[in-house]
């Protein structure tokens, strides 16, 4: 490790007296490195050591004669004047020195000196820096503020007040700085700096990343140093590319990156894109990975991703041998059992030198059995798709490998190849057969079949593209959502299949259910309502658009009252009461009971045992109860505001009736879980609820040889 990794691993511990004991072996070296030595300041300055530092800066000063590139030395001692705390006079001279050497013709020297404390020589801290800051500041430079207040230009500056006014990207308003502040928080900006000119002048900017994405991509890491791809859009998303583009651009920018030997692309998102000092050579960096002592299958991977990004290596004749020479020593070394890796062998071969290994190949899939085994143990997804095109080539059963195939294929661009040669089979009933299984079975293939039923939307040469397929395969797709919106294995198709039925306005379900039967959109909306991903307004949405195809289409049929059987209508409270019961059961009343069993058996003979049918009794109880429970709550719906309907009586709603005899009665009408006849609170199951739903102010309703009036009926919740 180098010193400058050791010591920055120190840093980073906060281990600072291994970092000394480091820095005075650094120190003894007859040669000294300077871009190491910058790197190993800069570091300390900005951590939380610099001013503990600060003391040792003095000794750095030795270095300045032993730095193995002298053209270093400026920013070298620049950083030792940043970090220097000890305001010696031999620190004073030598910053004197440089700034006398280089800025004496300045007119205004001499004031400079003055304000970046030098001709004191009590407080210089950064004051070459500081000099050069000065310097910077004219009318129309631009500066960065380090604070947040980002990129600005500078509109005035007087050196009698010291002070400047500056108009910043981030603030509103100019905003006048001391000379003391802008020490401390601003850093000057080249005219051709990222940040200047995307505060500057955005519209050439634009133009300049739209012409060149990958310039002005380099200039921003340049610029602004290592950044990952989320960081980058910060910087550019909006700022520099509008939105509607970003896609485009990005994917342009990040293609090229790859390609550029200056560019160092991060192996995840996380990691940061890195604009090197020097370019890579891509010929070099392959011949090393040949080089690498790497099982098969690792070479086999690594170099394939490497020339997907690089192929113009293989133009070069002796990489090009080097490689086919290390895949056919691979692939001698194999033994008896390896014929997956053999495979892969073959297919590099036949990929990237023509190779004429096509009997090879040949015999494998000739003989083998199962061939959809192979396909799905080939690690590489494009070699999949070569070796299908000679199954295609050399199998006369490929129609049913492919048959089969199709389920199972998890790359989308392989079903598509799959679908199309099956399309094109002489044997088209193997297809129907396909389809059919893939219809009658939508749980079983659940992304095949929502990739199919998307597909069958704009493809009518596709069998099921017709108007009866469309309505069987309409339907599929809710049985199918109704079995999977609660499994944890398919959260991202739930949400992918709901996104499908709602998006641009529900326009899915408007065209699937135009000129179709009644029939069919009663079914259609007795599905939607088991599916609890659905919210009440979806629901309402649903209905609203099944009337417009038939306007005689009556809610009470299709809708609300089969809505109410399928749903556990309930407060807030009541399902949380009821989570809380299924908690206990669970954790506390099983786990006693477990403790009973036990007891009781230890009392012998089972038959006679009363204690233990007992506690076997209440285990089928609890049992019984959980089940019950866990299946209600996954169909539960707390009632909300928009669920109730107050023009009639339903759930959620409190009804005032007056009986015959001139009794006056009120009754709540909400779920089971929140009934208590003592207080007037009826499920809507029970027989005294369902008489009274539907019924409007004024209405009459006989129940139990009583007729009762409905005289208001107003919301639960409003009065809750």
């Amino acid at each position: 490790m180098s010193y400058l990794d050791e010591m920055s691993l120190q840093l980073e511990n906060q281990n600072f007296p291994r970092f000394l004991q480091l820095w005075e072996e650094y120190k003894s070296n007859n040669e000294i490195s300077a871009s190491e030595t910058i790197k190993i300041l800069e570091n300390v300055k900005f951590s939380e050591y610099a001013q503990v530092f600060g003391q040792y800066s003095e000794e750095t000063l030795s270095f300045l004669d032993k730095l193995d590139d002298p053209s270093l030395k400026p920013d070298l001692l620049r950083l030792i004047i940043d970090l220097q705390t000890s305001q010696s006079e031999l620190l004073a001279q030598e910053a004197l020195k440089y700034l006398t050497e280089t800025y004496s013709s300045d007119p205004l020297f001499k004031e400079k000196i003055r304000l970046v404390g030098l001709r004191s020589g009590e407080h210089f801290q950064g004051a070459i820096r500081n000099f050069e800051l000065l310097n910077h500041m004219e009318k129309g430079k631009f500066i960065f503020h380090t604070g947040g207040w980002g990129a600005g230009e500078i509109l005035d500056i007087s050196l009698i007040r010291e002070q400047l006014s500056i108009e910043f990207e981030n603030i509103i308003g100019a905003r006048e700085l001391s000379f003391k502040n802008a020490f401390k928080n601003l850093e000057p900006l080249p005219s051709e700096h990222f940040l200047a000119m995307r505060y500057g002048d955005p519209d050439l900017l634009e133009a300049n990343a739209k012409k060149d994405p990958l310039e002005v991509f380099k200039l921003l890491l340049s610029d602004l140093g290592p950044l990952n791809a989320q960081e980058v859009k910060e910087e550019m998303f909006e700022l520099v590319i509008p939105a509607e583009d970003w896609v485009k651009w990005w994917q342009t920018a990040r293609s090229k990156a790859k390609k550029d030997p200056k560019v160092q692309i991060p192996k995840s998102s996380k990691q940061p894109f890195v604009l090197l000092d020097k370019e890579v050579s891509f010929s070099d960096d392959f011949k090393k990975l040949l080089e690498k002592d790497l099982p098969v299958e690792n070479l086999l991977v690594d170099s394939f991703n490497f020339l997907k990004q690089h192929s113009e290596v293989l133009k070069d004749s002796e990489i090009k041998t080097l490689y086919r020479e290390k895949l056919l020593e691979n692939l001698s070394t194999l033994e008896e059992g390896q014929e997956l890796l053999k495979i892969e062998l073959y297919l590099f071969l036949e990929e990237f030198f023509q190779d004429n290994l096509d009997n090879a190949l040949l015999k494998v899939i000739q003989e083998a059995n199962d061939i959809s085994f192979l396909v799905k143990s080939i690690g590489l997804s494009p070699l999949k798709k070569k070796f299908l095109m000679m199954v295609r080539k050399h199998r006369e059963d490929w129609d049913d490998i492919f048959s089969n195939l199709f389920f199972s294929v998890n790359q989308h661009f392989l079903r598509e190849y799959i679908l199309k040669e099956l399309m094109n089979s002489k044997n088209r009933d193997v297809l129907e057969a396909t389809i059919q299984k893939l219809l009658d079975h939508p749980v079983t293939f659940p992304e095949c079949f929502t990739w199919y039923f998307q597909k069958i939307q704009t493809k009518p040469e596709y069998p099921f593209s017709d108007k009866a397929g469309k309505e069987l395969f309409f339907e599929a797709l809710f049985i199918l959502l109704y079995h999977i919106e609660n499994s944890p294995e398919q959260q991202e198709l739930t949400k992918k299949v709901h996104t499908l039925i709602i998006s641009d306005n529900f326009q899915l379900f408007r065209d699937n259910i135009a000129k179709v039967s009644i029939e069919f959109v009663r079914e259609i909306l007795l599905l939607v309502s088991k599916c609890q991903l659905f919210s009440s307004h979806d629901l309402k949405v649903f209905l609203s658009l099944a009337k417009v195809v038939h306007p005689n289409l009556e809610p009470g049929v299709s809708s609300e009252n089969q809505t109410d059987e399928l749903y556990i209508w309930t407060t807030q409270e009541g399902y949380m009461k009821t989570q809380e019961r299924i908690k206990k059961i669970a954790t506390v009343d099983t786990v006693e009971n477990a403790k009973e069993i036990e007891v009781a058996r230890a009392y012998g003979d089972l038959r006679e045992n009363a204690e233990y049918k007992f506690a076997q009794e209440r285990r089928a109880r609890l049992q019984g109860e959980m089940k019950l429970l866990s299946t209600q709550i996954n169909q539960a719906r707390i009632i909300s505001p928009e669920d109730i309907d107050t023009k009639k009586v339903s759930v959620g709603t409190i009804v005032s009736l007056v009986s015959a005899q001139g009794d006056r009665l009120s009754y709540t009408i909400l779920g089971p879980w929140d009934a208590d006849p003592d207080k007037g609170i009826l499920s809507f199951q029970s027989q005294l609820a369902k008489s009274m739903i539907g019924q409007k102010v004024n209405d009459t309703f006989d129940f139990k040889a009583d007729t009762y009036t409905v005289k208001e009926i107003k919301s639960y919740l409003g009065s809750a």
